[in-house]
């Protein structure tokens, strides 16, 4: 019976790896999704762009009003240098989704061997999901004059010799309290203004990213400021680290501008989450994306259809306070343990990475009686402890991501499922994996975990006929091999 359904749902670009799988997915009660990649294309643009406060339309940066500007070229130098895009010789794009964008924006104004004829790359700090921010930092090629670091707006007298300029870009959540200064285009001319960031400054750029944030976009902060890099030892790569690290922590940075990202949904997801969700099945999304971001997104796709709840109202929780207005007849229940049955919370919870580090057991209890989840700035080890939680409390779970920071909670969910074009540690670490990779047929994608839960509860339902029928029989030689194997 199990050989038989692998067979099936291979036909229909399912794989499954293990027969054992095929009998999971009959009793999936809840599915966690990976927002970048899974629920969203991963296919990124630029749409919005703001140098220090001022914001432009993106076909603005560098047009012939702009050209020569001091703000712009720092701008597009943080934009191009600190990216770890690479072109390989076919011509394609290498790196994340987020460098790839950025550095087609910021390439199709200024080309990059401009910019490296002006500055080199002597150490590099790689993006971290624990940190939220990469750093490059770099040097000017010609050392005898101060006109590299002058063509960026950076006028003050500055060592060239043994000065660097650090990069700096990243989640604005994170950097924007490491920076005192911001640079913005001065009002005449091509020369720009550094000044320190002020409460009315600040209240601007929080603005800016929320409102980009709540239209669900990935805000990135692009900071710099000169370093003195005379008593560093570059063969030394960890003590370099640290010291760079040390010098982000301080606060010193300066503000350059802000870049908003669009990453638009997949085709005809929100018509899966309502099936699956129809089905019975919880649905939680978990991402290491800024909080806005993220449930905005998980609107578009109605995984959020009700009212948000956040981590004060879990810590304030009064029972009655959920359930004294429904009516005891449509109030839904699950099992905790499989013995405990509770109401089900009907309404949506949104939980920051910190939130989940803050959490209680008794917390956690409520977190999976929530009817809609959406976890955001999260890093593998929070998505694995998500994972981990609901199965205490009795829930077989699926886990669906692409990337290599899913590996750990695809391979602790009871069903881990990838896609056709994931990571090779995340197809490695998958139980399933949705093989539809024809562009023309998207929404067929997700389609197909809708068909591999179909065939996962046909194979229980058999299994209970085939039980069924035989009890009455009284023919126990045929039953043992059954019980057996289930």
């Amino acid at each position: 019976c199990l050989v038989i359904t692998a067979s099936q749902m291979k036909k229909n670009k399912i794989l499954c790896k293990t027969l054992s799988t095929v009998e999971s997915l009959g009793s999936i009660r809840g599915l966690c999704f990976d927002k970048t990649g899974t629920i969203t294309k991963n296919n990124m643009s630029v749409t919005n762009i703001s140098r220090g406060v001022k914001e432009l339309n993106v076909q603005e940066l560098g047009d012939e009003e702009d050209s020569g500007s001091t703000a712009t070229n720092h701008f597009l130098t943080i934009s191009t240098l600190c990216n770890d895009t690479a072109i390989t010789v076919s011509g394609d794009l290498t790196g994340n989704a987020t460098d790839k964008a950025i550095y087609k924006f910021s390439t199709n104004v200024q080309s990059k061997s401009e910019l490296e004829s002006k500055w080199n790359t002597v150490f590099e700090l790689a993006f971290n999901s624990k940190d939220k921010y990469m750093a490059k930092l770099v040097e000017p090629v010609d050392k005898s004059t101060n006109s590299a670091f002058a063509q960026v707006g950076i006028t003050e007298e500055v060592d060239s010799e043994h000065s660097g300029l650090l990069l700096v870009k990243g989640a604005p959540d994170i950097i924007l309290e490491k920076c005192k200064y911001v640079m913005t285009p001065s009002d005449e001319g091509t020369d720009s203004v550094i000044e320190e960031i002020s409460y009315e400054l600040e209240s601007q750029i929080v603005e800016i990213k929320n409102r980009w944030s709540a239209q669900g976009k990935r805000v990135i902060l692009l900071a710099s400021m000169v370093l003195d890099k005379h008593d560093l030892n570059f063969d030394d790569g960890a003590n370099t680290r640290e010291f760079i690290q040390a010098e982000i922590a301080n606060g010193n940075l300066c503000l350059v501008g802000l870049i908003g990202i669009q990453d638009p949904p997949r085709k005809n997801i929100d018509k899966v989450i309502d099936k699956l969700r129809d089905a019975g099945i919880k649905i939680a999304m978990i991402t290491g994306d800024f909080e806005l971001t993220g449930l905005e997104i998980a609107r578009q796709v109605n995984i959020v259809t009700k009212q948000v709840d956040k981590y004060s109202d879990l810590v304030d929780f009064n029972e009655d306070s959920y359930i004294s207005h429904e009516d005891e007849e449509e109030a839904d229940y699950i099992l905790i343990n499989k013995k405990e049955r509770v109401r089900v919370i009907n309404r949506a919870l949104s939980l920051t990475g910190n939130d989940i580090d803050a959490l209680s057991e008794f917390q956690w209890r409520n977190v999976v009686r929530y009817a809609e989840l959406v976890c955001t700035r999260t890093t593998p080890e929070h998505k694995l402890l998500i994972i981990k939680q609901f199965q205490k409390y009795g829930a077989i779970i699926g886990m669906t991501g692409d990337g290599i920071n899913d590996s750990p909670s695809l391979k602790q969910a009871d069903v881990g499922i990838s896609l056709i074009d994931a990571s090779d540690i995340a197809k490695e670490a998958s139980d399933l994996i949705l093989m539809n990779d024809d562009e023309d047929e998207e929404d067929a994608l997700f389609n197909s975990i809708i068909e591999a839960l179909k065939y996962g509860r046909l194979v229980f339902e058999n299994l209970r006929k085939t039980i069924a029928y035989l009890l009455p029989a009284g023919t126990f030689a045929e039953l043992w091999p059954v019980l057996l194997n289930i």
